[in-house]
């Protein structure tokens, strides 16, 4: 049987959990394949309702409550993650993503090497990621 997970290490996970669900960059330097055809939403509506995603993760990361100081290092910094994500989001659409050595073009050719496609299943999904980008640029 396990041991229950700690509120400090579960609220960690919640934020790691939207990072690589949201945050692409994150996912593709940490080889996380999961949400590997999506493309983020930089329209205003979505950078606004995922600022307030990670802008309630940390105000859970506040409340959680620590039994020791490693958990009230980890809530707080999970914490400041998560508000440091929710203040750079609005910069991401308009400096980074467009950004000729770290923006959407190298991630999708420059770091396709760092994404770890090992199956066929990796390689179909990469392929529809990179047929919706015109539906992803449309809409952002």
């Amino acid at each position: 049987m396990t041991a229950p997970i700690s509120p400090a290490y579960a609220i960690a996970e919640e934020l790691r959990q939207a990072q690589l669900e949201h945050l692409h960059e994150v996912a593709l330097w940490r080889g996380d394949v999961t949400f590997l055809e999506r493309w983020p939403d930089y329209s205003a509506a979505g950078t606004a309702q995922l600022a307030a995603v990670f802008r309630a993760i940390a105000d859970r990361a506040d409340a959680t409550p620590a039994a020791t100081t490693a958990h009230r290092s980890l809530v707080e910094a999970v914490a400041f993650s998560a508000r440091s994500d929710a203040a750079l989001l609005g910069t991401h659409a308009t400096l980074t993503a467009i950004h000729p050595s770290e923006g959407l073009v190298a991630a999708m050719l420059v770091f396709l090497a760092r994404y770890p496609l090992v199956t066929a299943d990796h390689g179909a999904r990469y392929h529809a990621k990179l047929r919706a980008f015109p539906d992803f640029v449309e809409a952002w």
